[in-house]
């Protein structure tokens, strides 16, 4: 059986999906789409080949892959695991779990993502940006789905649920901010100024995702937001939980905004 991750969804999404899959299965394959949420070829990205065939892309975008003899599309964005699992655990989904993750399934989900291997500008710059960080950098990822407007994604957001957590950052700390809205830098600048921001120098505009540019730029903050050993994340983000696991899944996280405060 070829077990295909198909998500269509934003970057955090669809490597969540694929790591997913390569955890739980040793025949796997990406389908990988350029739509509005994201403009850039698999291989703009990452240098590991594992794209479907053209017959396999033909039904996966049919949606009828399940019904191609000896393929299985895995869509969804969440963490999939076993029946034997979610018995175990005594759990549904294990989205968002950091550091409470279950120990198996941590290291294998750490395992598939040490497959990966980004470009060499990717790696490059990722490398170069790291230096720019000490002991007592922190991480500062906002997530504020100013571009998903009008869509069952949207979700209220407010400064004022972030700097909740940033005011209590000590002033010896530097803060390395990303984030999916050109805004952010500005109010971060205006409130901390800038000896305390580091921000990757983005080639674009911040939210790029319609670009080749832009989407490599998210890729590399996606590595380093969280290669700190703190991170405040935006609350159920799929991207900020990406840049956790993918900037080596050990960071200290605080979550920005509870349950309460987005309904």
């Amino acid at each position: 059986m070829i077990w295909v991750a198909g998500n269509r969804e934003g970057i955090g999404c669809r490597l969540k999906c694929l790591v997913s899959v390569m955890r739980l299965h040793d025949d796997y394959r990406l389908y990988w789409e350029i739509n509005d949420r994201l403009q850039c070829d698999w291989s703009n990205l990452f240098e590991n080949n594992i794209l479907v065939n053209k017959q396999i892309k033909k039904h996966v975008e049919s949606r009828q892959a399940e019904n191609l003899q000896g393929t299985y599309v895995y869509y969804s964005w969440r963490w999939d695991t076993t029946e034997r699992e979610r018995e175990k655990y005594g759990r549904k989904y294990f989205d968002y779990l950091y550091n409470k993750m279950p120990k198996p399934i941590y290291d294998g989900i750490v395992k598939q993502i040490d497959k990966l291997i980004p470009i060499k500008y990717c790696r490059d710059e990722i490398a170069k940006y790291k230096d720019k960080f000490d002991e007592n950098t922190v991480s500062v990822c906002v997530r504020t789905w100013k571009d998903v407007r009008g869509t069952d994604k949207e979700r209220p957001f407010h400064y004022k649920w972030v700097f909740e957590h940033t005011d209590e950052i000590p002033e010896k700390s530097k803060m390395f901010l990303t984030s999916d809205n050109e805004k952010s830098i500005m109010v971060f600048r205006k409130r901390y100024g800038d000896d305390r921001l580091i921000y990757y120098p983005k080639r674009t505009t911040w939210g790029d995702f319609n670009s080749i540019e832009g989407m490599q730029d998210t890729l590399i903050e996606l590595y380093l937001g969280g290669s700190n050993s703190k991170m405040y994340l935006s609350w159920h983000s799929g991207f900020t939980e990406a840049q956790w696991w993918f900037g080596g899944a050990k960071a200290e996280t605080i979550e920005i905004a509870p349950y309460k405060a987005v309904l």
